[in-house]
């Protein structure tokens, strides 16, 4: 399962999760391919609110994703940075999560504009002018 996969699917409803046990692929000695470790994975995913991927689907990388949610607070997408092995993913946790933050934000104002010209279409005054 990749990153992003991680990510989204563990805010998942549980019947989705539990979907995705069956087809895990082995990318590299690394990736989780126990049912029991993923779940372990996705639980502690949210907990956290990020996934990191050690080395899981190549062994000269690792990533740090996190949930990019909607207005109502469904997880949509997940946002990840993909950066050498060597390298300390914890420094990336701040910037991946203030990104995925921010574009939920987006979303969310997003969302509440289409709301506010919905509803000023519907309301239409008697008489006056028309907006």
């Amino acid at each position: 399962m990749r990153l992003w996969e991680i990510a989204a699917r563990a805010h998942c409803n549980v019947g989705l999760r539990e979907a995705a046990l069956p087809s895990l692929a082995r990318y590299t000695r690394y990736t989780i391919t126990d049912p029991a470790a993923l779940r372990r994975t996705l639980a502690a995913v949210r907990r956290d609110g990020y996934a990191i991927s050690d080395r899981q689907i190549e062994v000269v990388s690792l990533s740090v994703a996190a949930p990019v949610r909607a207005a109502n607070g469904d997880v949509v997408a997940a946002v990840s940075i993909v950066i050498p092995a060597r390298t300390q993913p914890q420094r990336f946790v701040p910037a991946v999560l203030t990104t995925a933050r921010g574009i939920s934000r987006a979303i969310a104002i997003g969302a509440a504009a289409v709301e506010i010209r919905r509803r000023r279409k519907a309301f239409r005054p008697a008489c006056g002018p028309q907006p």
